[in-house]
């Protein structure tokens, strides 16, 4: 039995395991970090983050782009090929996220950091283990078993993170407590990974320098993207924990936490359309492909724009959650809701040039963003602290997905916009009239905002769906 056909299930039904299991693991990332902060305190939560960002940093670059040839190749593979490339995807994880584990540790060394204080020699021990399952979980996305990749990262990494960590502060561990636990629930997504994807892939071959070639080589460039694109998105906290003090860099990580909250609809996309466009474009269905992009675009940029505007309404009670010193970082938080904003406004488009054989082209745009990214945080993080790390990740993220728009419309003539969007406005607005008018109408408590949010959306949704439009339905169709 070939590939194909073991994967031959409704992508409808794994869009709606992707789109559930990202709620839930966004949830449980996020709870983790409302918890570090209700029990640890800003200062704790920041020594975590920042040595966490370090972690997931070197394992991205431990990878070197084996999860995202998952998702290109392992459809289009089968029988020796297949047998190399798993080889390949568990070996260099394993061997290249070793030594950049070990990399970050002289690093920390030699920054003078007191090791044996902090949770960073427990960290950096799992990058390669942190590498490995997102290799997994990448291949499970390219196979169209999104519901193995839901169980490996969301299940595996963030809610066992949450309920070991939980555990480890219970019992009084402490930092390190904290950071074992945490490595502990990076191992079991590994054995849930190897086992769950052990009936579809092949037992590993020894691979053959020519055949593997190729995709070490669109490893290298879909590896270095990645790479550069987290760098854009993860500099202001690493650079915030080398010059300002722990203290802040929790404020900082706990408005960005909530902010991300809204890219659950770009994150449920992202784990399918990868594998939908690079079939649609090797079968040279394009005009399918520019649809499937417009109409996703669209329904991710309103969904997130509701979000948003539900968000900076009810921001202080939000914040307000886990204590008085942490609506003091309320303008970061909007000023991240803005750049959230802006990024769901192009929709899945560095993924579609991926998947279109433009990597090279993605790695330019990323790394070019990443060194933008860098001299900014560095300026305005001495002149304005934490407010500056979010005026500069928010525009370097901002002319990242400006160019990657051009470069979609240049190369591959899609534009994402159309008149269908004018349909759904009436919806948007009547969603976000009952999120910002409701703070001034309702007592301004936690319940009384989720009760707003959920009117909000439920009245968007029952009035977008009577606006469905034919490239609606084809998205519906071509998932199915």
């Amino acid at each position: 039995m070939t590939i194909r056909q073991k994967i031959s299930g409704s992508i409808f039904e794994q869009a709606s395991i992707s789109f559930t299991g990202r709620i839930l693991g966004r949830t449980a990332d996020y709870g983790l970090t409302a918890f570090l902060a209700a029990v640890l305190g800003p200062e704790s939560l920041g020594e975590f983050a920042f040595v966490l960002i370090l972690l997931r940093f070197a394992s991205l670059i431990g990878r070197l782009g084996m999860g995202t040839v998952g998702q290109r190749y392992v459809t289009i593979l089968d029988g020796d090929d297949l047998g190399e490339y798993v080889a390949l995807s568990i070996c260099i994880p394993l061997v290249i996220g070793t030594v950049t584990g070990i990399a970050v540790f002289f690093l920390l060394v030699y920054s003078g950091r007191p090791l044996g204080e902090n949770p960073a020699i427990v960290l950096v021990l799992v990058t390669p283990l942190l590498a490995l399952s997102e290799t997994l979980s990448g291949i499970a996305e390219g196979l169209k078993r999104v519901e193995i990749s839901v169980y490996v990262r969301e299940v595996g990494i963030y809610i066992l993170g949450l309920v070991f960590v939980a555990i480890a502060v219970w019992l009084d561990g402490g930092l390190m407590g904290v950071a074992i636990a945490y490595g502990v629930a990076i191992s079991m997504s590994n054995i849930i990974g190897i086992y769950l994807l052990s009936s579809y892939l092949p037992f590993p071959r020894v691979p053959a320098l020519d055949s593997s070639r190729e995709l070490i080589k669109y490893g290298i460039y879909a590896g270095t993207e990645k790479v550069a694109n987290k760098l854009t998105g993860w500099t202001d906290i690493l650079m915030l924990g080398a010059l300002v003090t722990s203290a802040s860099v929790g404020l900082y990580q706990l408005s960005f936490q909530t902010a991300a909250l809204l890219s659950f609809a770009i994150v449920s996309v992202n784990s399918i359309f990868p594998s939908v466009a690079s079939g649609m474009f090797n079968d040279g269905r394009v005009d399918h492909l520019e649809s499937l992009y417009q109409t996703t675009t669209k329904w991710i940029f309103y969904l997130t724009l509701l979000g948003g505007v539900w968000l900076i309404s009810w921001s202080p009670v939000i914040l307000g959650v886990f204590g008085a010193e942490f609506v003091d970082a309320r303008i970061p938080f909007v000023i991240i809701v803005v750049g959230q904003l802006i990024g769901a406004l192009v929709g899945p488009a560095g993924y579609l040039l991926l998947m279109t054989d433009h990597e090279r082209l993605q790695a330019t745009n990323a790394i070019t963003a990443a060194v933008i990214n860098v001299v900014l945080n560095y300026v305005l993080i001495l002149e304005y602290g934490i407010v500056g790390a979010a005026v500069a990740t928010t525009i370097s993220i901002s002319l990242l997905n400006l160019v990657r728009l051009i470069e979609v419309k240049y190369v591959l003539g899609f534009w994402p916009y159309s008149k269908s969007y004018i349909g759904l406005l009436p919806a948007l607005f009547l969603g976000g009239l009952i999120s910002s008018g409701s703070t001034l109408v309702l007592p301004n408590t936690v319940p009384f905002a989720l009760i707003s949010g959920v009117a909000a959306v439920s009245v968007f949704l029952l009035l977008a769906l009577n606006r469905v439009t034919a490239n609606d339905l084809f998205l519906i169709e071509s998932l199915r």
